[in-house]
């Protein structure tokens, strides 16, 4: 399964098995280094991702959240010490090694005794090992204290924040913007800024009001890496405005604006999947033989309030651990992906497909995204080619700040 570039009259070749980019002289590979055949291989007893959904709540009433009010359509609740107990006890009976930690809402914060309490358990357990934890908070509750506990302890926090006031405000409630401004100085005064990252969500509000320039302007003067992305809501009102132009054409233009963003280090670091997949597959030679690894038992573990398990926080309340929906529609097992030169570079969010926003690319022979992936790895063949400057530049700021 290999893919052919020229450029320049030179012929590349993108092997599909090994995930490995060749120049091509003579029909001979050319290569300085022995041919890489790391595919990706779980590490025995590792897990990479542990996610606590701490707090089924949430303190504000944001218009367009998926989760409908921080509770998942479920009853108003946190995760308790006793529940984390048992939790943790599985996990240290099954896990020798663990990788991040995630502290889920809701509001995570709103339950950050239980935060403390978790990290001290598991940092005593997992004695030497570096473990990086993260949260996702709505940046209301982000005291001194609390942010010096993080700071101290290897967090990397996430702060949704929508805009300027006027418009965070008419989306996420009055009274907010203040106090999270508040905080993020903070925040930066303690040296944590290239720890935390805002996230902006952006609706049909932010269009009507604000352009997308004078937007990124403001996240720019706040000093912290910053990423936008589109609203996904039910209310009509707040739906991205469509632009006119294809779903090809734009995801190759957010290619195009997302190899600027990491060769020239961005603070914006919200890039295509399909360039990055791309890139980690290049760099790191990882087989993706399932669309979503993360769905695959014993990658990622997420934990309800009330202990029950899941495989993605997307699914709480309907998809759980075991279900026998994602085992069946994760597998690449479809004629057209059999057959498909990225098959093992390329990834969809499963949850979206189970959930009825998407459908799966591809119908027959056809699918719509190859051209995507295709486009990406041209990108980079033509850097390889005219600026190997600017490829050293790609791949040390993607290593060193992209990498999710």
């Amino acid at each position: 399964m290999n893919k052919k570039f020229v450029v320049n009259n030179h012929e590349y070749v993108f092997d599909g098995n090994n995930l490995e980019l060749y120049l091509v002289k003579d029909g001979v590979k050319n290569t300085d280094e022995k041919s890489c055949s790391s595919i990706f291989k779980k590490e025995p007893g590792k897990l990479y991702k542990l996610v606590f959904n701490v707090a089924n709540l949430c303190n504000l009433n944001c218009k367009y959240c998926y989760a409908s009010g921080g509770n998942y359509n479920r009853e108003n609740n946190v995760m308790s010490f006793e529940q984390a107990d048992k939790i943790l006890e599985k996990v240290f009976k099954k896990y020798s090694k663990l990788e991040t930690v995630y502290f889920f809402g809701g509001e995570p914060l709103l339950n950050f005794k239980l935060i403390k309490y978790l990290v001290e358990k598991i940092e005593k357990h997992y004695n030497g090992s570096r473990i990086d934890f993260r949260t996702v908070t709505n940046g209301m509750f982000l005291t001194p204290k609390r942010i010096d506990f993080m700071n101290d302890h290897n967090f990397k926090l996430y702060v949704s924040l929508d805009g300027p006031k006027q418009i965070h405000e008419y989306l996420r409630g009055a009274g907010t913007f203040d106090l999270i401004m508040d905080n993020l100085k903070y925040l930066k005064n303690k040296d944590f800024a290239s720890k935390t990252e805002i996230l902006c969500t952006y609706t049909r509000y932010h269009q009507e009001h604000i352009t997308l320039e004078d937007l990124e302007v403001f996240f720019k003067k706040l000093g912290f890496r910053y990423s936008i992305h589109g609203v996904d809501t039910n209310d009509e009102s707040l739906k991205l405005i469509e632009d006119g132009i294809t779903y090809e054409e734009s995801e190759k233009n957010f290619i195009d604006i997302s190899m600027d963003r990491i060769i020239n280090d961005s603070m914006n670091v919200g890039t295509s999947y399909y360039l990055t997949s791309v890139i980690n597959a290049l760099l790191f030679h990882n087989k993706q033989d399932y669309f979503c690894k993360e769905l695959v038992n014993d990658y990622s573990n997420v934990f309800d309030y009330n202990g029950d398990e899941y495989s993605c926080i997307r699914f709480l309340g309907t998809h759980g651990k075991n279900d026998k929906e994602i085992k069946e529609k994760n597998v690449k097992s479809a004629d057209v992906c059999k057959k498909c030169w990225c098959r093992y570079l390329c990834n969809l969010c499963l949850a979206d497909i189970i959930m009825g926003i998407n459908d799966y690319p591809f119908d027959g022979d056809d699918c719509s995204i190859k051209s995507l992936y295709e486009y990406a790895l041209q990108k980079i063949v033509d850097l390889m080619e005219k600026n190997p400057s600017k490829l050293n530049l790609l791949v040390n700021n993607y290593i060193d700040n992209f990498i999710k």
